[in-house]
């Protein structure tokens, strides 16, 4: 026998099998049981969430011999040939496919028929909205006054390009996106008939990959038992597959932001684009991160309005009381900056590391406390750089950061080379060709001559840049980050300020030149060509 993949297979056969359209299933129950079921419906929403199914059921209700029923029976022929999309008397249209005038007017000739056997001649369109003005037009009259022995169901995902003559004389149904938690709970069902080993935090996983479509939830978990080939399935597996960044990620750059821990940050967007992750999808994800925050920092019945498993929302109380609702609101107007400069950027990375640098320094300190750990002060901090640097090196150059001048980076540098030949000597020999030119905080600015493209390339590959962080940890005593670029092409003097002014206007416009200005709210003092 043929393999039917899970989203056939566990489609629902009777109402209450359908999942989060409570509001809609009881209205229809209601309706068969008081005899008030209505000549045309419309059921409308998005993708995977129950319309078809719902549109099959109720044809089953109707022409079930134990019917009309609000609990067809599923056995009589009638209700095995609706399941099998095989009866004669309820017919499947695609609109897409079949909608012009010709076919309107055929399906006009036909309803004045009987069935060939049931009660109900039932008429399911699937994207009535793609039908044609003269078509809707050709289907007005019979819709409005149809015969009693006919029933129509449209489907829809775009209502509003539905006529409005049509939408008044069908009653609506609004289906929703199905709630994460209703989607597990779903999932979780059909893995335990199926016997399917899934890990709990993969089932809600695939629920949030989902996106509220209880057929695209049952896609991915068939995707899934194919890649696992037998073996549990975890959350990883998930994330894998979807290209999507587990909630961990969420949780430690959170604990970034409340100790202002920005390499911390900035390697943890490193590693998200190392994996290959969507970079716009994060960012979305982290707003939903924050607006979850708010919701459990409101409290009552805000805590439900937030789709985690307990275990999660147990954790982000925690992160959320470190947070006021202000600060909040910073980081998702923050993480929207970002994600809308991620869209006409051609960095992949520098909008949201310049979001991230800028979260970070929310706070002016990091909190006494940080989800129970002690947070060590200024003084201490400093004593137990030194004394990790005096054990790791034998000449290091200690220092707080903002005493460390691009001249001691300098006079140090032959230092940086050795230590980093020693770890890996291609890294040396990339590096070498580098010279610091600034040292700003935690960055080290290193300029490649123009020619030399691929050697600044190399240096901020994940691997080597690592090493080089860690040797100038050793050497410096601090975490820093190297920030290597090129060396600007030689240009002409400018003839006039009315040059310069035109210039900066242009480089506002640049995209990540503009990313910056409305990330830190700066602006363009001066722009000067370089001489020679």
């Amino acid at each position: 026998m043929a393999y039917i993949v899970l989203a056939r297979k566990w489609r629902p056969q009777t109402f209450e099998e359908v999942v989060g359209q409570e509001h809609i299933t009881r209205t229809l129950r209601n309706a068969i049981l008081s005899k008030r079921v209505a000549h045309a419906y419309i059921f409308s929403g998005p993708r995977g969430i129950g319309k078809t199914t719902t549109a099959r059921l109720l044809a089953k209700a109707l022409n079930c011999v134990k019917g009309p029923t609000a609990k067809p029976c599923n056995q009589c022929s009638s209700c095995e040939e609706i399941t099998d999309s095989a009866s004669l008397d309820v017919l499947e249209i695609d609109g897409a496919s079949n909608r012009g005038i010709d076919e309107i007017r055929s399906l006009r000739e036909n309803v004045k028929f009987a069935p060939s056997r049931d009660r109900f001649k039932v008429y399911i369109i699937d994207e009535v909205h793609m039908l044609t003005k003269e078509a809707f037009n050709a289907l007005l009259k019979t819709l409005e006054e149809p015969p009693e022995h006919v029933k129509f169901i449209f489907a829809t995902t775009a209502p509003h390009k539905v006529l409005p003559t049509i939408l008044s004389r069908c009653q609506r149904f609004d289906f929703h996106r199905i709630g994460v938690l209703n989607l597990t709970e779903r999932l979780k069902f059909i893995a335990k008939e199926e016997r399917l080993k899934v890990e709990e935090r993969a089932l809600f996983a695939i629920a949030r990959g989902g996106e509220g479509s209880m057929r695209d939830a049952l896609s991915i978990l068939d995707q899934l038992v194919s890649f696992s080939a037998g073996e549990k399935i975890v959350e990883e597996e998930v994330n894998t597959i979807l290209g999507m960044v587990g909630e961990k990620h969420f949780f430690d750059l959170t604990k970034a932001i409340i100790k202002g821990d920005t390499l911390s940050a900035i390697r943890l967007v490193d590693a998200i684009i190392s994996e290959g992750k969507d970079l716009r999808l994060f960012c979305a994800n982290l707003i939903e991160h924050f607006r979850n925050m708010i919701m459990l920092k409101v409290g009552g019945e805000g805590v439900e309005l937030v789709d985690l498993p307990e275990e999660s929302i147990k954790r982000l109380k925690g992160e959320a009381a470190h947070f006021s609702y202000e600060e909040i609101d910073k980081v998702i107007a923050t993480v929207s900056l970002a994600e809308e400069a991620l869209r006409r950027s051609q960095s992949g990375r520098i909008p949201l590391e310049l979001a991230v640098i800028k979260l970070t320094r929310l706070k002016p300190a990091p909190n006494s406390t940080e989800l129970g750990e002690k947070a060590p002060s200024p003084e201490s901090r400093e004593e137990t750089g030194a004394a990790e640097v005096k054990a790791e090196t034998a000449s290091p150059v200690p220092g707080p950061e903002n005493t460390l001048s691009l001249e001691k980076v300098r006079e140090n540098w032959p230092q940086v080379l050795e230590q980093v030949k020693e770890k890996k000597i291609s890294a040396e020999a990339f590096l070498k060709e580098g010279k610091p030119v600034k040292v700003s905080e935690r960055i080290v600015t290193v300029a490649f001559p123009a020619e030399l493209g691929f050697h600044k390339e190399s240096v901020e590959r994940n691997e080597i840049r690592q090493i080089i962080e860690e040797a100038l940890k050793e050497v410096f005593a601090h975490d820093l980050m190297i920030h290597p670029i090129l060396k600007e092409a030689k240009a002409s003097q400018p003839e006039s300020t009315d040059k310069e002014d035109e210039l900066a206007g242009r480089l506002r416009e640049e995209p990540i030149i503009k990313t910056a200005l409305d990330t830190f709210g700066g602006k363009i003092v001066q722009v000067k060509k370089k001489e020679g």
